[in-house]
């Protein structure tokens, strides 16, 4: 009987864990960064963001988890952050300037939306991405 629920119990903590890393997708390892990548992007889409994440020190050894997703032609690059930086300008204009540099880094130029998120990767404030010619033209038309 005891064997019974040792076994029974085992199996609901392994539920747990497939559950909640399912939930944010594949994971994979650089240099102490998890970054999860869903369905709607490649392996090797993740494994270039990853490279690039560590060549920009972005993975500089400590744990940091972030999430590659795609919604037709958008990136979305969910990135788990300390609790108020969502609502941190600064912070904003510096999630603004990794999108572009995603963008022209590892994405050919495809728009990157960056998601900051609570520890269980769940959106809290988006930093979208706007083409540098867009935002050129809206500057003109204001002056």
């Amino acid at each position: 009987m005891k064997m019974t629920n040792i076994r029974m119990m085992m199996m609901a903590v392994l539920l747990m864990l497939i559950s909640g890393c399912g939930g944010h997708g594949t994971k994979l390892e650089f240099n102490g960064g998890e970054l999860f990548y869903t369905d709607a992007v490649t392996e090797d889409e993740a494994n270039k963001l990853g490279k690039y994440l560590v060549s920009s020190d972005f993975f500089d050894g400590n744990k940091k988890s972030v999430q590659l997703d795609k919604s037709d032609d958008r990136y979305l690059f969910r990135l788990v952050v300390k609790e108020g930086y969502d609502k941190n300008d600064e912070y904003k204009v510096l999630a603004k300037l990794m999108a572009y540099q995603l963008s022209a880094n590892v994405f050919d130029g495809k728009p990157v939306d960056i998601h900051l998120c609570d520890n269980q990767l769940k959106t809290l404030s988006v930093v979208e991405y706007t083409p540098l010619e867009q935002k050129a033209e809206k500057a003109k038309k204001s002056e």
